[in-house]
């Protein structure tokens, strides 16, 4: 191909990615002005009235104080928030100076991380594999109705979807290039840093990232988990220092007490309407309710097992699940697969302990979706092989124009009216 061609193609292609992220920032729109009306999931009622201090310069304080929390600051006026961390609120309080304090701001908060997850999808498939893959991953995942409905719902998932897919993206540049190894790695430890301060539990992912590090190269390997440890430390420091000053425990959060919650002794959220000076250790509560512990476990992954299909749509994720078997690419390739199934695996058991939430399983998805177009290419490529080109070409048009409308039902049924009889 003459340079000028190769300019001409490459420029084609920026102009293609550029009208489709466009097209789904469109979508992101329509769904959001077809179905919010207003916050409607407690947790993101909160962490908006918590933005919303933080958008008027009062800091990282609330309104809605719990019982348990004044038993470690026990004041009223500018109580300090000891629930959520802090870099969802941060994002929403931004979006709030910007728009104004209403419930659609919130909603658009939530959206923006969306939007911006959509072009790292389209790159992260890219590399991993190819145009067409990258295309089709990015269409499934902008319309996707899981996905779209945490997206307006003032939520973290959508930003813990960014992050995630952030991170893999790093992880997986870091295994194909051994150039500027110790700033991808660097880059890796902000990222799992800002996952951190994003919803705690996601810290778990930092232990299947370490053994990635470590099995990526044998050259410098513990350097690479020192950069990684010290940057997670570096990026969660001033927060760390914040929780330290108040409760004496940088890594305090009345979130701990919720592995009691959900269980026989304190049913539902009980234990945060509880006023006591002292609980006893999680290890003393396991050792004298196991029963309790393995029923709230159990629960949990009974939660996630039943949610599971519609995590990448219905469709969808039955090519996930099948190409687990399969190697569908370089060995860096493999590397990252193993590493988001461990990750999947992770995340699922520490949250059956804690809370059982399907929304913190879902900035999995993205990365998941790369995976299922892309053996779903494969099947295709299978399937026409032996095809005349004519012949080939349309049952390529028809296989992914149908795996589209299937995965886009669900929001074209929501965002288009009922009509009456």
């Amino acid at each position: 191909m003459r340079p000028q061609d190769a300019r001409r193609d490459a420029w084609r292609r920026v102009l293609l990615a550029l009208m489709l992220f466009g097209a789904l920032a469109l979508v992101y729109l329509i769904y959001n002005v077809s179905r919010f009306e207003r916050l409607s999931d407690v947790n993101a009622m909160d962490y908006a009235q918590i933005a919303r201090h933080v958008a008027r310069g009062e800091g990282f304080t609330t309104s809605f104080i719990k019982p348990l929390s004044l038993v470690h600051v026990r004041r009223v006026q500018r109580h300090p928030d000891l629930t959520y961390p802090p870099l969802h609120i941060l994002w929403t309080a931004g979006m709030l100076k910007l728009l104004g304090a209403t419930d659609r701001a919130v909603s658009h908060a939530s959206g923006l991380a969306f939007i911006l997850t959509i072009p790292l999808v389209f790159w992260l498939a890219l590399r991993m594999f190819d145009w067409r893959t990258a295309v089709l991953a990015t269409t499934l995942c902008g319309t996707h109705i899981t996905l779209l409905g945490y997206a307006i719902s003032g939520l973290e998932a959508s930003l813990l979807g960014l992050l995630v897919t952030a991170l893999v993206l790093v992880l997986y540049t870091l295994t194909v290039t051994e150039t500027r190894e110790i700033l991808w790695t660097a880059a890796a430890g902000v990222l799992m840093g800002l996952l951190y301060l994003t919803k705690y539990v996601w810290i778990v992912a930092a232990l299947p990232v370490l053994v990635f590090l470590l099995l990526v190269r044998p050259e410098r390997r513990w350097l690479r988990v020192g950069v990684f440890v010290l940057l997670i430390v570096v990026v969660a420091a001033p927060w760390l220092y914040r929780n330290w000053a108040i409760t004496g425990n940088p890594f305090f959060t009345l979130r701990t007490y919720e592995m009691f919650g959900q269980t026989r002794a304190h049913p539902a959220n009980t234990i945060y309407r509880t006023f006591r000076d002292h609980y006893q250790s999680y290890l003393s509560f396991l050792v004298t309710n196991p029963r309790a512990i393995f029923e709230k476990v159990r629960r949990g992954m009974t939660t996630f097992y039943a949610s599971f299909p519609g995590m990448l749509g219905v469709f969808v994720t039955p090519f996930f699940v099948v190409a687990v078997m399969v190697r569908l690419g370089i060995p860096a390739v493999e590397r990252v697969r193993l590493l988001l199934y461990a990750m999947l695996i992770v995340v699922a058991l520490a949250l059956s302990f804690v809370i059982a939430a399907p929304r913190l399983l879902s900035p999995l998805a993205p990365t998941m979706i790369i995976i299922a177009a892309a053996f779903f290419w494969r099947l295709l490529d299978a399937r026409v092989s032996n095809l005349d080109e004519r012949t080939r070409g349309r049952w390529v048009s028809g296989a992914v124009a149908l795996l589209l409308l299937l995965q886009a039902h669900p929001f074209i049924t929501a965002v288009t009216p009922d009509i009456p009889y």
